[in-house]
């Protein structure tokens, strides 16, 4: 649709040496497959399956994502992503040239941030809940981006979901209201 204005036409470096018509037959061939694969897929009546999680399991994973050691694990990741040389450090910081410190921090400070925190709940409980968040929100907006806030709270609350924990009432009415006080 946007690419039928004139001067965006004109800008898009796909389209170069192609006649639209062939762009157009194109797409239509790629949304007749496209319609094909979702007819052929439902025709297979996909089942949906609720995997439930035992108190075994739980305890199972508490043990192996013990948070001493992901804390251990973490802190180099932090200390080079607080010094500039990790994480956000505004520079290429994964592939070939960069550094292989600052590529650890940048590949893996968020998920060991977000492993480290299910960890502390699987192992001290739900009731601290509040403190741990707060603390990974702390030491990721540290980093200087907000997005790994939000992405880490999303997959601590995925991870908690499946192993069966979910934060009370009040503490989500506190965790939202101070995230709605710290954008203003």
């Amino acid at each position: 649709m946007v690419l039928e204005i004139p001067s965006v036409h004109a800008q898009n470096i796909y389209s170069v040496g192609n006649q639209q018509s062939y762009v157009d037959d194109g797409a239509l061939i790629m949304a007749t497959g496209m319609l094909a694969f979702t007819l052929a897929y439902l025709a297979m009546r996909p089942e949906r399956r609720v995997v439930g999680t035992s108190l075994e399991d739980v305890r199972r994973a508490a043990r192996m994502l013990d948070w001493r050691i992901l804390a251990c694990a973490l802190m180099p990741l932090a200390i080079l992503t607080y010094e500039g040389k990790g994480y956000n450090n505004g520079t290429l910081t994964t592939g070939a040239g960069a550094p292989l410190t600052a590529s650890l921090a940048s590949e893996f400070f968020v998920i060991v941030m977000a492993l480290t925190a299910f960890g502390v709940l699987l192992r001290f409980g739900m009731r601290w809940f509040l403190p741990v968040l707060a603390t990974q929100s702390l030491l990721l907006a540290a980093a200087g981006e907000r997005m790994p806030i939000l992405v880490d709270v999303v997959a601590l609350i995925i991870l908690m979901a499946s192993a069966g924990l979910k934060p009370s009432g009040r503490q989500v009415r506190v965790a939202l209201g101070a995230g709605h006080l710290q954008d203003n």
